[in-house]
């Protein structure tokens, strides 16, 4: 095996394995484009810039450097579900822009008569909406990860026979140090902040810092456990982010049951963020 460093972001390991002859492993999100032959090339969660297409794993603020309302560079491929997000975010955009790719199904992308792209969108278990791209053409299968959370009961070769086919990966490694202990499930972290609730008291108000996306199964936890909506004040000063995801939270379809925008609403529980709202320039 041999390691160089192509800058402090970017680790690039080369393998004489039977399969995986190149693993890249990203600290942050890197600008830089993949060559896809013929002088095509494409793009991962970096929207700065020109290429022929462009891929968005999912909607966290650092995958989405250069987009913006007006942004108009070509075609970007996503989940539904994370076009549904961004469109609450960049309300200028065009859906015209978007290819809507579906869960575990081989899309065709053709980008011009001699180069045709084959995608598999792959549950990431992140956000909602949040995929690993499996990218296939002449240059063999390539597997984007983004932001991902292994659970070896999806991330099988069974749910996404696309896994057992991966020549490069491009592995996001932002919290892959030993510092960070992910050995808890998603379902027993709800387990403890609902036990943890029950240990302060059901007689007081609780203020739960939800202002990401990605916390939706704390909502859900709650809200069954205690059956009480979450109160999100959306006429507070909020940060342009946590306004963002709130608004997006309240008018998701598996969220409503759980939330509320209305201060008439007795409930316990109310979100509260820690991002600070910038000051008026006036």
């Amino acid at each position: 095996k041999q390691k160089r460093v192509e800058d402090e972001r970017i680790s690039v390991w080369s393998f004489s394995s039977q399969r995986l002859t190149r693993l890249v492993c990203l600290d942050s999100m890197p600008k830089f484009r993949y060559e896809a032959g013929e002088g095509v090339f494409y793009k991962v969660d970096d929207f700065s810039g020109d290429a022929d297409i462009f891929f968005l794993t999912h909607i966290h603020n650092d995958h989405l450097g250069g987009l913006h309302d007006s942004w108009c560079r070509g075609r970007i491929c996503c989940s539904k579900q994370t076009l549904s997000l961004l469109k609450t975010k960049f309300k200028g955009l065009s859906s015209s822009n978007f290819e809507i790719v579906e869960m575990n199904r081989s899309h065709i992308i053709r980008i011009n008569s001699k180069v045709a792209l084959s995608i598999v969108a792959i549950n990431a278990n992140h956000t909602p909406g949040s995929v690993m791209f499996h990218v296939s053409g002449g240059f063999g299968n390539r597997l984007h990860s983004g932001d991902f959370r292994y659970d070896p009961k999806i991330h099988t070769t069974e749910n996404f026979p696309c896994l057992g086919r991966v020549d490069e990966l491009y592995l996001d490694t932002t919290l892959f140090h030993p510092s960070w202990s992910f050995s808890l499930t998603k379902e027993q972290s709800c387990e403890i902040i609902v036990n943890i609730i029950r240990d302060f008291g059901l007689d007081r108000e609780i203020h739960l810092v939800l202002d990401y996306f990605g916390q939706e199964s704390i909502i859900k936890a709650i809200y069954k456990a205690f059956e009480e909506k979450i109160f999100l004040n959306l006429d507070a000063n909020l940060n342009a982010q946590t306004r963002h995801v709130w608004t997006a939270w309240s008018r998701s379809s598996h969220l409503k049951h759980a939330l509320t925008t209305s201060k008439d609403c007795s409930t316990r529980f109310h979100a509260c963020s820690t991002r600070r709202p910038r000051p008026n320039s006036n």
